[in-house]
């Protein structure tokens, strides 16, 4: 039993089917299938049962995944520590869409002026894929919006972030200094996906009111989103930070809604097993000081 088997096992569950793991792993299915068997033979336990093509891990798989899981990352800490003894370093870094596109640049603009030496790679996704890189040791941190679940996660709150209820200037709603809950309901509405951390708190409201909208628009791109609002689509929910020009230039409003103040809490995430390598530990110190970059 070498690496390569728990490699191989880890990406099969992750990917939840072998022909998957095979194209992402760039070798043939029979070669997954023959590398399941051998370590199923090696330990003389049962991995997988195999349902309507599909693979269900068995509670032996269940513990062999979560003991290799820890492996892999501990070796590939080791890698990366062997890596960074010498100047050379890289930095992997996650960013769920409005912190990708507000405030990720200035932070890694102020990093490489402390660390001129680092390469930085960035991921911009929702919150779970990112969640699941850094478990499987593919990103050193991300900044998130979405709430994380594993316990081997460090969620580390770095300031709230205030959501605006949004408008074409044409909309009726334009003119108005506020509005009541109540007059959302029925209204044309540009949404995020259902498993969005912005369209759950804004939902939380529409229950507690009994409101129902118009959903018009589902989609996962915060700058579709603002454009569709901008063309007259719809209204939507989106960040103060992600339409801060469009309010200055007038081409989005801003429509208050009584006794309603939605925020979100921007939070810097990493394994807790992570090794603090000299561009990581920089990293969290400049999010920690997230509030002065402005």
């Amino acid at each position: 039993m070498t690496l390569r088997h728990l490699r191989i096992f880890v990406e099969v569950v992750n990917c939840g089917k072998m022909s998957e793991a095979a194209s992402k792993l760039y070798i043939s299915q029979s070669s997954i299938s023959q590398t399941i068997a051998e370590l199923e033979s090696y330990y003389n336990v049962k991995l997988f049962d195999r349902l309507s093509k599909r693979l269900f891990l068995t509670s032996s798989g269940r513990e062999l995944y979560e003991m290799a899981s820890k492996v892999i990352l501990s070796y590939d800490e080791m890698n990366q520590y062997m890596t960074h003894i010498t100047d050379r370093q890289e930095l992997k870094v996650g960013a769920t869409f409005t912190i990708g596109a507000t405030v990720m640049t200035q932070i890694l603009k102020r990093l490489n002026g402390t660390c001129p030496n680092v390469t930085t790679r960035v991921v911009v996704d929702r919150t779970p894929v990112l969640e699941r890189q850094i478990l499987h040791g593919e990103l050193d941190a991300a900044l998130v919006e979405g709430t994380v679940k594993s316990p081997d996660v460090v969620v580390q709150k770095l300031m709230q972030d205030e959501l605006f209820l949004v408008c074409s200037p044409e909309h009726p709603f334009a003119g108005k200094e506020q509005v009541e809950i109540k007059e959302l309901e029925g209204q044309d509405f540009i949404m995020r996906e259902p498993q969005s951390k912005t369209r759950k708190i804004f939902e939380t409201y529409l229950e507690r009111e009994h409101v129902a909208v118009a959903e018009k628009w589902t989609c996962n791109n915060p700058e579709t989103i603002k454009s569709a609002v901008i063309s007259g689509y719809g209204l939507s929910v989106l960040s103060e930070r992600y339409v801060r020009r469009e309010l200055e230039k007038g081409t989005i409003k801003a429509v208050p809604v009584r006794d309603i103040h939605m925020v979100r809490d921007f939070s810097l995430v990493y394994h807790k097993s992570k090794y603090r390598f000299p561009a990581f530990v920089n990293f969290v110190t400049i999010c920690s000081n997230f509030s002065e970059i402005q």
